[in-house]
């Protein structure tokens, strides 16, 4: 794993910033996103060898968790 691939331990436990990604917040979501998908889509990619498949992962776990939010 590279420096790229880790996840971002500024916003990683963060509940303040999960609140406000659960309450719908833009930004929030957006930085939610930025913080997560590098190394989810690394993690992925090295689960189901495909590029394309483990991007489709990636949406779809955020897509679970913004549902569950609302």
């Amino acid at each position: 794993m590279t420096i790229a691939d880790e996840p971002d331990k500024s916003r990683h436990g963060d509940d303040g910033e999960l609140r406000a990604v659960r309450a719908n917040d833009r930004a929030a979501t957006e930085r939610f996103v930025r913080a997560h998908a590098g190394w989810m889509l690394a993690v992925a990619q090295r689960i189901v060898k495909d590029t394309d498949h483990a991007e489709d992962v990636v949406q779809n776990a955020f897509a679970s968790v913004f549902k569950k939010s609302e």
